[in-house]
């Protein structure tokens, strides 16, 4: 638990990561006025975060006092080998200063970053009011980080029901979650008020680093790329924009992540082009690496992003190559390696074969990935997800910025071999990626295909059709009516960022716009910092004018929250129970407590304290693996009430939360006829030790009590 309040805590963690984060620019030879600093330093910051809480994990000394104590060291670290270095570094080539950029922004690119600043202040003041409700949050990334943090050590944690893959996944967004998780682990007053309160009241907000590591590293490609650096801020904005950008920068979610990486790897590669330096190539393997080591899905998409990198990158020094790849392996490993120690393959649960050999043994092969509900079944269906990708209203602005680039010479000689890295993108996505309907995971190839909005048609006429296009298209997507039709087998689903009849949108429109135009005009301010004022200012006004969520929010929810068993939460909250078990669902997050204190484990149906390496194993050897299956239950074929009831004694659980199993998961399960687990048939038969505390059509919560003395 933190010494100080969790805003005192949260300055006592971030301060000195700041503080680090410019002494590592200042060793790579980025000082002010460099183009790459933006994104050069969020992607040095997330590297540290994740870096410093896994090394703190792997010795078992994760903990609030444990990143404190890491983060002053290593500042005092830097600093001396930046005292050191200085004096032989400060005339070398790779320590460049570039002009200061003040760009000269036309009207329609200052309105587009009003924009900008109208939506996420919006966003933020929204997401302020409500509890975390991302599926994959709530499954692994902040539960994963919470149950580190106490344990105090990074341990596999097993996924039950659903997807298996996310207790063996590369985990860097979880090690970076627990830095937002740490300084807010203390006692909630009143448990249904979620305003700067609870654990997760900064995470919340962790994406936006991200969305501006994404647009910061567009710009740096368009502006390498193209060389015109005013209208190369244009994709910057845009990209904000996108649906899925906006959504996960204010979600603890990890495909946002992964996408800035790729697309900043893809920017330092075009910056080394230009002036080749060792540190830029450090970052570019740097960016390549941390996105392999946030998801799986980064190895599918690696021939692609390596490709588009080679593109810009031309001669390259040797052994600035080295450095890149040194880099890249090593921040992506540990997970990998983590892997190949505990479960005899790198990428487990999925099995690895090639030309029909089986490398490493996994749970399932690719086949039974391809047979999930999550793969597109028709062409149709792909459609429909590219668009949901691009929110629909952005895919006719890259689609016609890229004919438009095509028709028109090339400012440079790479220009049109990289903007078709977007459509190339989007290909290999439907023809590798076994869980293609999922449309967030092309956050990267989105983000590309809107460099073509850099572009300015060489005629007048030419000049206004295309300012045309894209207000059109940002107006529609901020205002226009929400749309849901049923369309190849699947559904559209279109919505609008900004709900105008609300008076705060209103009063933000009018505070921001006055404020980016007054300090883009008079030329006195550096475009970022007079966003940043823009931006807290906005913020500061979005907050006043959003009334705060009552207490009833709780009991009937909105939107996604509708799902959780929020009765049973509020309970649990109130209780503050030392252990919980769960099963039926896998969204564990929330039963670890407003303060994220609470212990959360499984109890399997057979008492064991096996993992699912433990389980595959003993079905291979008993031939009874089916590789095909990507779901099978594994964990659940033995069930003994006896061993179970033994096993909840043994981790002195508290609390049972049972939910219901999904569609999907009840295959091979033993239920009861309504769709609860075997569990709720168990705990019904014993009610001298089990109390029920809250109930609802899909949901049970117990109190546990001691074994009765025979």
């Amino acid at each position: 638990m933190p010494m100080f309040s969790p805003v005192l805590g949260t300055v006592f963690l971030f301060a000195p990561m700041a503080i680090a984060t410019v002494l590592s620019l200042r060793l790579l030879g980025i000082g002010r006025g460099d183009a790459r600093a933006w994104p050069a330093g969020l992607l040095v910051a997330y590297a540290l975060a994740a870096g410093l809480a896994g090394a703190l994990g792997a010795v078992g000394l994760l903990s609030f006092a444990g990143l404190g104590v890491a983060a002053w060291t290593l500042v005092l670290v830097l600093f001396v080998l930046f005292r050191r270095g200085s004096k032989h570094t400060s005339d070398s080539a790779t320590n460049r200063r570039e002009p200061t950029r003040v760009a000269t922004l036309s009207p329609f690119d200052i309105a587009g970053f009003v924009a900008v600043v109208l939506v996420y202040a919006g966003a933020i003041a929204y997401a302020s009011e409500r509890p975390v409700a991302a599926y994959d949050a709530l499954t692994y990334h902040l539960h994963f980080a919470a149950q580190w943090l106490n344990a105090g050590r990074v341990f596999v944690i097993d996924t039950p029901f659903g997807d298996a893959a996310p207790a063996y996944a590369p985990s860097n967004g979880s090690l970076y979650f627990a830095w937002f998780l740490a300084p807010w682990r203390a006692p909630v007053a009143d448990v249904t008020s979620f305003r700067f309160t609870g654990v997760d009241a900064l995470v919340k907000y962790a994406g936006l680093p991200f969305a501006a590591l994404l647009a910061t590293s567009i710009w740096l490609v368009a502006d390498r790329v193209r060389g015109e650096e005013d209208v190369a801020v244009r994709p910057a904005w845009i990209v904000a924009l996108i649906p899925w950008v906006v959504r996960q920068a204010v979600a603890p979610s990890v495909d946002l992540i992964m996408g800035a990486c790729f697309v900043a790897a893809l920017a330092f590669a075009a910056d080394y082009r230009n002036r080749p330096a060792r540190g830029t190539a450090v970052l570019a393997g740097l960016a390549l690496g941390m996105a392999a080591g946030t998801k799986y899905l980064a190895i599918l998409y690696a021939p692609v992003i390596l490709v588009g990198m080679a593109l810009p990158a031309g001669r390259v020094r040797w052994r600035d190559l080295a450095w890149f790849f040194f880099v890249a392996a090593a921040t992506a490993a540990p997970w990998y390696l983590r892997n190949l120690a505990v479960a005899g393959n790198p990428l487990f649960p999925a099995q690895v074969d090639l030309f029909g050999k089986t490398l490493f043994a996994g749970a399932y092969v690719r086949e039974a990935m391809s047979d999930s509900v999550f793969h597109v079944p028709t062409f149709g269906a792909g459609l429909v997800v590219t668009g949901q990708a691009f929110g629909y209203y952005l895919l006719p602005v890259a689609l016609i910025g890229l004919l438009i680039a095509a028709g028109q010479p090339a400012p440079t000689t790479l220009w049109r071999a990289v903007i078709w890295l977007a459509p190339v993108g989007v290909a290999w996505h439907f023809l590798f990626v076994p869980y293609n309907s999922q449309d967030r995971f092309l956050i990267w190839a989105v983000a590309l295909a809107m460099l073509p909005a850099a572009i300015v048609p060489e005629s007048r006429d030419g000049r206004r059709v295309w300012i045309a296009i894209l207000a059109a298209t940002v107006a529609a997507m901020l205002f226009a009516p929400p749309v849901r039709r049923a369309a190849f087998e699947t559904t559209i689903s279109v919505v609008s960022m900004l709900e105008v009849s609300r008076i705060k949108d209103l009063v933000i429109g009018a505070v921001v716009g006055a404020l980016v135009f007054a300090g883009a005009y008079a030329g006195k301010l550096r475009l970022d910092a007079t966003l940043a004022v823009a931006i807290i200012l906005a913020v500061g006004v979005a907050f006043v004018t959003t009334g705060t969520a009552p207490a009833g929010y709780t009991r009937v929810g909105s939107g996604a929250m509708r799902e959780l068993p929020l009765p049973a939460y509020v309970a649990l909250w109130k209780a503050q129970p030392s252990v919980v078990a769960y099963t039926g669902r896998n969204r564990p997050f929330h039963l670890a407590g407003r303060d994220g204190r609470t212990r959360v484990v499984y109890a399997h149906v057979d008492g064991s304290e096996r993992t699912l390496v433990d389980y595959v194993r003993q079905a291979a050897a008993q031939g009874t693996l089916d590789l095909r299956n990507e779901k099978a239950n594994w964990r659940r074929r033995d069930p003994d009430e006896g061993a179970w009831l033994a096993a909840l004694e043994r981790e002195n659980v508290e609390y049972l939360l049972i939910e219901t199993l999904t569609p999907e998961n009840r295959r091979g399960q033993l239920t009861d006829g309504q769709g609860f687990p075997i569990e709720r048939t168990w705990a019904r038969a014993h009610p001298d030790r089990f109390e029920l505390v809250a109930a609802g059509p899909d949901f049970e919560l117990y109190r546990v009590g001691e074994s009765p003395v025979s």
